[in-house]
């Protein structure tokens, strides 16, 4: 089930991060524990959902941070259980959550996974995401990260 995001997902979410995620996590937003990083992320604009398994425990975290008219940042997080809602979330990425910010004007988005990292990579070109460039040094102890981003009417898919 995916919905608006809840501190107690987002708690659980950082907590219990699967290890790539982590990794990624330390490299770019973390604030020095996890307190303080859900409070950071809690703060940042822009809409941000959750998925939980059926269950009902916390799987994945995501949203979309703007930077300017138009242009905006999207993260995505989960923990060891994010097979369980992967499905989920790829459906609801492809038929809601893009085509609502395409309706509201947003004619790209950027994401940045640590390079290295093929399987995010791999699931943002699933969702309609291009590769276009490596930004070396962008983590904070100088980890590379990759730009991956899909703007407003190209189908990366179809390339």
């Amino acid at each position: 089930m995916i919905q608006g995001l809840t501190m107690i997902g987002l708690e659980y979410v950082l907590g219990n991060l699967r290890a790539a995620d982590a990794v990624e996590v330390r490299a770019t937003i973390f604030q020095g524990d996890a307190a303080s990083t859900s409070a950071l992320i809690w703060s940042i604009p822009g809409p941000k959902w959750e998925a939980r398994t059926v269950g009902g425990e916390p799987a994945a975290i995501g949203g979309f941070v703007p930077v300017w008219p138009g242009l905006g940042s999207g993260w995505l997080w989960g923990t060891d259980r994010w097979e369980e809602v992967a499905l989920e979330v790829t459906r609801a990425m492809k038929r809601h959550i893009l085509p609502a910010l395409d309706a509201r004007g947003v004619h790209r988005i950027e994401c940045r996974p640590m390079a290295g990292n093929a399987a995010v990579i791999r699931w943002l070109k699933l969702v309609g995401f291009r590769q276009e460039a490596v930004t070396a040094q962008f983590g904070q102890g100088r980890e590379d990260f990759v730009l991956c981003a899909r703007t407003a009417g190209h189908d990366a898919t179809r390339h």
